[in-house]
C-alpha cells in the first residue's frame, strides 16, 4: 500500500532531517513530519508524479511538481529551496527521485 510506504520514508527522513543536518537545527526552521507525510503522499498523487496511475511522470530538476505540492502547501519559496537542497542530499535530484529515493 503506497501510503504506508510514503509514512515509513517519511519518518526516516524526517529523522535524517533531524540529526544530519545542522542548518535545520532551529526549531521554526524544521518540516514537521506531518508535512513531510503530506508533501510526499501529495508528491505521488494526481497532483504530482502520478505513482498511482498507470503512468507516472516527472518534472525533472526543476522539480515542477514538488514546487506545485509546495506552492500549495503555502510554503515560502525560501523554505522550499531549503527543503529540495536537503533532497538533493538525499538523493532526490528530481520529483520523481524524492520518492524513490
Amino acid at each position: 500500500m503506497i501510503t504506508s510506504s510514503l509514512e515509513f520514508e517519511a519518518t526516516i527522513f524526517f529523522k535524517y532531517l533531524e540529526t544530519a543536518h545542522p542548518i535545520n537545527t532551529p526549531k521554526r526552521n524544521k518540516m514537521k513530519k506531518s508535512l513531510i507525510q503530506m508533501f510526499l503522499y501529495l508528491l505521488a498523487g494526481n497532483e504530482g508524479c502520478q505513482f498511482n496511475g498507470v503512468e507516472w511522470r516527472c518534472g525533472g530538476p526543476e522539480f515542477t511538481y514538488a514546487r506545485k505540492v509546495l506552492n500549495m502547501m503555502k510554503v515560502p519559496p525560501e523554505k522550499q529551496d531549503e527543503f529540495i537542497e536537503k533532497c538533493k542530499l538525499l538523493g532526490g535530484y528530481c520529483d520523481c527521485e524524492i520518492l524513490r529515493d
